[in-house]
């Protein structure tokens, strides 16, 4: 997300260099002691599982004019993840001599039903929930399959999405064999390489990620590099991994940091990227930003954020879907709009000032979170505020168009809402919303099952958390 210098307030002038000192060679966000996996958070008693994907099984063409419209009585055995491990179909009534085909109507369509898990203790386990599916008659004339479905598979719909190009490509590439996942890596990284500076380059590698960089402070500012992406990485698996299955990642991560915004456009202009961003995720395995930016808190925000589209796009998304917009960067600016305290992240705070570079040295200034979070409250106010729907709705050319920082602040407010609107939503329903989002389900239809919220309800009660926490 493009970021400029607005609103700095003079409070105190600091010694020229004294803010970068403390990025490169200090500000760790937590130690990243752990290696990314699930963590598992505590939740007293056992819950049921709750259907959130259920389309309607079809009425068997065959039966058109007979009347027939049957009660089966089905007994579904649901695993861990959520998916329809069995089903069981005990009646179907009245019975026919079309048993036969409602019977494999029902099989196939019911297999493809999601769930919330069933909750025991805080952990995801097996379950089983018994169900009436009632078929409606096929009409005399009928020609086409009664309409499936409350919600949409937003990987069904790979090629006629509006963002059809960019899901193809990443369709492509994650189902290519592993071998050719890393070739297309290492070529992205020969194109992200050309642009550094060949005279201050170094690298520094761990298991995890490698870091290439031009940066004046040479091995030192990547070493804090790769520090703090590691560390990112592991903040963002503890807020967000409770009770999701994670996809394996098998392959290292690859951070192209430029010491000015010319060098890091042209790479992104090679790869047909969006040049008014500062910062860029690149999947199977790139992240690439500058850092000649306001201030250090900005470079670390745009650090945190492509860190946070790494790990959705790396450990938890099914391989080839995509978040939509609006979840996608509204939860990457939900970690990168956080403060750092004593060298560790706190997701859901805000921060209210920040240092910022200036001729004379450097000014404490209100942050770009705390105005972003200001211009929403005042356009939620003088009605000019995107609604939910449309920001639910939103594709690449109107997410990136010329209302862009209000996309991602309506964003990022928007993820905040539905992870802190209530003290329950961050351990149940969010973590639900993000397995069916991850799975390729449509937010705008999975969020009025896991939330109970209708549309109308959803807006009111957003724009009242955006006013609430204006005053926090």
């Amino acid at each position: 997300m493009t970021r400029d210098p607005r609103g700095i307030t003079p409070w105190r002038r600091l010694r020229p260099g004294t803010v970068r000192a403390a990025w490169l060679g200090t500000v760790v966000l937590l130690a990243a002691t752990l290696p990314i996996g699930v963590v598992n958070a505590a939740q007293p008693g056992r819950l049921p599982p709750v259907a959130i994907f259920s389309p309607r099984p079809t009425t068997p063409l065959e039966t058109a004019g007979t009347g027939l419209a049957p009660k089966a009585q089905v007994r579904m055995h649901i695993t861990a993840k959520g998916s329809v491990a069995r089903v069981e179909v005990s009646s179907i009534d009245p019975s026919s001599p079309y048993d036969g085909l409602f019977k494999a109507a029902l099989l196939r369509t019911l297999k493809r039903w999601r769930f919330a898990p069933a909750m025991e203790d805080g952990r995801a386990v097996e379950g089983e929930i018994s169900w009436q599916i009632e078929f409606p008659p096929a009409a005399r004339n009928a020609r086409q399959p009664y309409s499936t479905g409350s919600l949409t598979n937003v990987g069904a719909e790979l090629f006629v999405s509006p963002d059809t190009v960019h899901r193809q490509r990443l369709y492509r590439v994650f189902t290519l064999p592993l071998k050719r996942q890393r070739h297309h890596l290492d070529e992205l990284a020969a194109t992200a390489t050309r642009f550094l500076d060949p005279g201050r380059l170094v690298t520094v590698s761990s298991p995890l990620a490698t870091v290439s960089t031009d940066h004046p402070s040479g091995e030192k500012a990547a070493r804090a590099i790769l520090a703090n992406v590691q560390t990112t990485l592991a903040v963002v698996r503890d807020v967000l991994a409770a009770n999701l299955p994670l996809e394996p990642s098998r392959l290292k991560l690859r951070i192209f940091v430029y010491s000015n915004r010319a060098s890091y456009q042209r790479f992104i202009a090679a790869v047909d990227g969006i040049v008014e961003t500062d910062g860029v995720y690149i999947p199977p395995g790139l992240i690439a930003f500058h850092t000649a930016l306001p201030s250090n808190e900005d470079v670390l925000s745009v650090l945190i954020h492509e860190s946070a589209h790494a790990f959705v796009g790396r450990y938890l998304l099914r391989p080839g879907e995509v978040f939509p917009r609006w979840l996608s960067e509204g939860l990457a600016d939900y970690f990168s709009n956080s403060p750092v305290e004593k060298h560790r992240l706190v997701p859901g705070k805000r921060r209210k000032s920040q240092f910022y570079r200036v001729p004379m040295g450097f000014w404490r200034g209100t942050t770009h979170a705390a105005l972003d979070l200001k211009s929403v409250r005042r356009a939620i106010e003088n009605g000019t505020a995107l609604p939910v729907r449309d920001l639910l709705a939103a594709g690449r050319d109107a997410f990136y168009g010329r209302r862009m920082r209000q996309y991602y602040a309506q964003s990022w407010l928007l993820v905040h809402f539905l992870r802190h609107g209530e003290p329950q939503w961050k351990q149940r329903e969010f973590p639900e919303l993000l397995l069916y989002a991850a799975e390729g389900y449509d937010p705008r239809l999975v969020i009025p099952s896991v939330y109970g919220l209708s549309p109308d309800q959803l807006e009111q009660r957003y724009r009242r958390h955006v006013r609430e926490f204006f005053k926090k």
